[in-house]
C-alpha cells in the first residue's frame, strides 16, 4: 500500500534539505527504514544517504596501502565520536593503491595490484563483519578514483598494467545495484588521469589533478553530470596535484595536499560550485602525498600518506567553522596510497 500524500509532501523540498532534517532527528538508519516502507521513494534515498555521511555522526574507514614496501590487506575504522581506531576483518585480497566508496551503509574498494588481478573489487558489510566479493570490473585499474553518484558507484582512471607496461586510463565505469548488479561502461574523461582526487556532489562527480601524460601532475578539473552524461572542463586549481585527497564537504569540494613532482604538498584548496572559483584554505600539519580523505560529521578528515621524510599514520581533521586543523588519534600503522570513505551509522 502506498502513501502518495507523503511522497508529495517529500517533493516540496531537495533532497539535501530533508537529508539535513533526517541526520538531526533520526539518522541514516531511518533514511533506509524509511526506503523499505515507501519504495517509490528509492532514487530520492540513494541520493540523499551519501549526504547524511557528511552531515552525522559516522565512521572513517580505510584499507590498503603500502606499510613500507609491503602491500596491504588490513583494514580499520575510526569512530569521529570517541576518536579512537578500531581494526577490521582482513580484506579478501591485498590492495595497495585501490580506491573506494560508500553506499547505503556499506564500504566497497576497488582496484589492487597484487597478483589477483586488478579488476577485482569488494565490499565490507558492517552489521555482519565481513567483506564480499563483487563482480569483476570492466577495467583492471590501479590507482584510481571512485564516488557514489545518484545511488551506484562510479569508478573512474587509474593504471592498467599489460605486461610490464604501465597504461594511462581515460575510461570510467558504473557498478548499479539496484539491478543486477554489473559494471557498465561510461562517457571517458576528458584526459587520462593517473592517481587523481574524486568527489561528488548532487548529480555532478568532479575529478582533480593526477598524473596525465608523461607522468607529468596536472592542475585541471573536469565534472560528469550523471544527467546528462557528459564532461565539462572546469577552472583548474591553484597547483598541479597528483596523488591528492578530496571529498566534498557543506557543498563544495576539498582538495588536500599530493606531489606538485617535486615535492609532497601542505597545501588545500576548495572549490565552490555556485561561484566557479577556486579558493586556498588554510595548510594541512603535515605534508602529505597519496594520503586518503573522506568527510563526515560536518568535518574533513585526512589519514596517512607521505612527506619528505616517509610514510605516516598520523590522522588530521580540518573543521570548516574553526577554519583550523587538529590532529586526532592515528592509524594502528603507516599507510600510503590507502583508500577510504565516510560510513553513516
Amino acid at each position: 500500500m502506498t502513501a502518495p500524500g507523503n511522497l508529495r509532501f517529500v517533493k516540496l523540498f531537495n533532497v539535501e534539505d530533508v537529508a539535513s532534517l533526517l541526520a538531526h532527528f533520526a539518522g541514516p538508519s531511518s533514511l533506509r527504514r524509511f526506503r523499505g516502507t515507501f519504495p517509490a521513494a528509492a532514487q530520492w534515498t540513494r541520493e540523499a544517504l551519501p549526504l547524511l555521511s557528511t552531515k552525522c555522526a559516522g565512521s572513517i574507514y580505510v584499507c590498503g596501502g603500502y606499510c613500507g614496501a609491503l602491500k596491504l590487506r588490513s583494514a580499520e575504522r575510526f569512530d569521529v565520536l570517541e576518536e579512537s581506531w578500531e581494526k577490521l576483518p582482513m580484506m579478501l585480497e591485498v590492495r595497495s593503491g585501490p580506491a573506494a566508496a560508500s553506499l547505503e551503509g556499506d564500504f566497497y574498494v576497488f582496484g589492487t595490484n597484487s597478483k589477483m588481478g586488478i579488476a577485482t573489487a569488494e565490499r565490507y558489510v558492517p552489521p555482519f563483519g565481513r567483506w564480499e566479493e563483487l563482480p569483476l570490473m570492466l577495467q583492471g585499474r590501479e590507482r584510481p578514483a571512485a564516488v557514489t553518484l545518484g545511488g551506484s558507484l562510479y569508478v573512474c582512471g587509474g593504471l592498467e598494467k599489460e605486461t610490464e607496461i604501465f597504461a594511462l586510463l581515460q575510461s570510467m565505469e558504473r557498478l548499479r545495484l539496484d539491478g543486477e548488479g554489473v559494471w557498465e561502461a561510461q562517457p571517458m574523461m576528458l584526459e587520462p588521469r593517473d592517481s587523481p582526487a574524486a568527489a561528488s556532489l548532487g548529480r555532478n562527480l568532479y575529478i582533480c589533478g593526477g598524473d596525465g601524460l608523461q607522468f607529468q601532475p596536472l592542475n585541471s578539473v573536469e565534472r560528469f553530470n550523471v544527467d546528462e552524461q557528459i564532461w565539462e572542463a572546469l577552472p583548474p586549481m591553484f597547483e598541479r596535484r597528483s596523488g591528492a585527497a578530496s571529498a566534498a564537504l557543506h557543498g563544495q569540494i576539498y582538495v588536500c595536499g599530493g606531489s606538485d613532482g617535486v615535492r609532497p604538498l601542505r597545501s588545500v584548496e576548495r572549490y565552490d560550485p555556485a561561484t566557479g572559483f577556486w579558493h586556498m584554505v588554510p595548510a594541512m600539519l603535515h605534508q602529505r602525498f597519496a594520503s586518503a580523505a573522506a568527510a563526515v560529521a560536518g568535518k574533513l578528515y585526512v589519514c596517512g600518506g607521505a612527506d619528505d621524510r616517509g610514510q605516516l599514520d598520523s590522522v588530521e581533521c580540518f573543521d570548516p567553522v574553526m577554519n583550523s586543523w587538529k590532529e586526532v588519534s592515528p592509524m594502528h600503522a603507516p599507510r600510503m596510497r590507502a583508500a577510504a570513505a565516510a560510513v553513516s551509522d
